[in-house]
Formats: C-alpha cells, sequence, structure tokens
C-alpha cells in the first residue's frame, strides 16, 4: 500500500511540475516559468605548441589573456561583475613564477601566489598564499591589503577559494 501511495504522489508531483498546475488547490494552471539563459565564463590555459597561453572562455569563445608571450601562464579563476572580467592566475617570468590577475585583459602583478577572485563593490579579492620563509602561510587580498590566514604555524597552507558577502552595518 505505502508504494502505490508513494507513486501516486510522485506522479502527482511530477503532473504539477511538468504542467505548471498549482498544488494549492485550484486547477488553474499557473504561468509556465521562462526558461533561463546562462552565460558561462571558463578560466584556463591553452598550449600554442610551445607554452601554456592563460584563456578564459565566453561561451565557446576563447580570449587569450597576457603573459610573456614566451613563458608558462595560466588562468586559474574568473570573475564577472557589471561586464568585466576579472581572471586570476600566473605567468613564468623566465625565473620565476609570477602571481597576478587580469582585468579585462590588463594585467596586474601581485606578490603572492592567487588561486581564486572576486569582486565586490569594485574591490579585487583574491586567495592564495605567500612564502614566510619557511612555510606556505594562507591568505588572501583585499585590494593591495594581505590578510593572513592562520594554520597551525608549522606546515603550509593554502586558500583555493574566496566569496565576499556585503553585509548591511547598522548605524545607531
Amino acid at each position: 500500500m505505502k508504494k502505490i501511495m508513494c507513486a501516486v504522489c510522485v506522479t502527482a508531483l511530477l503532473s504539477v511540475l511538468m504542467t505548471g498546475c498549482s498544488l494549492s488547490g485550484s486547477s488553474e494552471p499557473t504561468e509556465p516559468t521562462k526558461p533561463i539563459a546562462h552565460k558561462v565564463y571558463t578560466a584556463g590555459y591553452c598550449n600554442n605548441g610551445s607554452t601554456d597561453v592563460p584563456s578564459y572562455w565566453e561561451g565557446t569563445n576563447r580570449v587569450d589573456l597576457p603573459g610573456d608571450g614566451t613563458h608558462y601562464a595560466r588562468a586559474y579563476s574568473i570573475y564577472v561583475s557589471e561586464g568585466t572580467v576579472y581572471t586570476a592566475g600566473e605567468y613564468w617570468n623566465g625565473s620565476r613564477y609570477v602571481p597576478c590577475f587580469w582585468t579585462d585583459g590588463v594585467r596586474t602583478d601581485l606578490p603572492v601566489d592567487v588561486n581564486s577572485i572576486y569582486v565586490s563593490e569594485g574591490t579585487v579579492f583574491t586567495a592564495g598564499f605567500f612564502y614566510n620563509g619557511s612555510i606556505y602561510v594562507p591568505c588572501y587580498w583585499e585590494g593591495t591589503a594581505r590578510v593572513d590566514l592562520p594554520g597551525d604555524g608549522s606546515h603550509n597552507g593554502e586558500a583555493l577559494a574566496i566569496f565576499v558577502e556585503c553585509i548591511k552595518i547598522e548605524s545607531h
């Protein structure tokens, strides 16, 4: 009896979802939901036969980002805000890896390694790590100000992603 009742409930629910009808008891169909269009952005790299070129894709359209043109470079994370594309990554300058982010293709070098990028209220936030002489320390940057994140003090750590929530500050 339970199996039959569950099958009836599932069938009724599927019928409601597929026809756009309401469960409120009304037999009037509700307006079907309008389809949602997505614009997908993806960060990464493409090898050109001799080196990795940092890139991002808007849908299936690839946009290459500047490294130094001859050495390895990659984009690890992407964020889009009001039509501006931000990507975070790194490039090899011939002697060291240089962490950076790109704003609409314009590169900004950073003093720490970055894995993720987020933009809030016009401020660029990046998450990553820096080497303090003995271990890798997780951190994030708010604009140009580094904020170290606690680890255990004797082992490596790394911040891999970042999200910023805007919180309304109540005035008294």
